[in-house]
């Protein structure tokens, strides 16, 4: 989780200046999906980015709720390459 929202700023810093409608949404979600609108992500990059996430905050709450370990989502090993990538150029 920690690691799509380190993206998520990311995209933000790095576009904010040329689009400042990024800066406008105040959420994670919403910043992906603007991110996404700008060409700074790929749609279906920021598309298994918000699925991830969903997965994870599901996970999150019933390991509140339940008391069970969390168990992994599935593409996990996706978001590590997509943050990678965009680690070596922030501003594409």
């Amino acid at each position: 989780m920690v690691d799509i929202e380190f993206l998520t700023q990311l995209g933000v810093l790095a576009s904010a200046r040329r689009y400042p409608r990024v800066i406008q949404a105040t959420g994670t979600r919403e910043q992906l999906l603007e991110l996404a609108a700008i060409g700074w992500l790929e749609t279906d990059q920021a598309q298994h980015l918000l699925e991830t996430m969903d997965c994870l905050r599901q996970q999150r709450l019933m390991s509140v709720l339940t008391g069970a370990p969390d168990a992994d989502c599935p593409g996990l090993d996706t978001v590590a390459g997509i943050v990678a990538r965009k680690l070596e150029s922030p501003a594409d």
